[in-house]
């Protein structure tokens, strides 16, 4: 209902994620934002076209940019305090 989430983080899990094993997190949707710890290009599971983003994740506001075509920040915090807030708490989310 109201289309809102019970949930402050959804985590998406896929094959170019910083840790070990098969699948692990890859993005995180926290609120308006979604933070893309690495990308893939549909390589198939093939880690040689994989970018990881350190030491801070590609950040979107997908509310103004739902294609995430115009990243906030890439691989760096981003600049403003908003933008900062959301990536710590994305950041300690991760780390959980």
């Amino acid at each position: 209902r109201n289309g809102k989430s019970k949930h402050e983080f959804l985590f998406m899990y896929g094959t170019c994620h910083l840790g070990g094993g098969p699948y692990g997190v890859s993005a995180v949707r926290h609120g308006k934002y979604k933070a893309h710890f690495c990308t893939s290009p549909g390589g198939g599971g093939n880690q040689s076209f994989a970018k990881k983003y350190t030491p801070y994740p590609l950040l979107f506001d997908v509310e103004n940019d739902p294609s995430e075509s115009t990243p906030i920040s890439t691989g760096l915090l981003p600049t403003s305090i908003p933008d900062q807030e959301a990536m710590v708490r994305i950041m300690k989310a991760y780390a959980m």
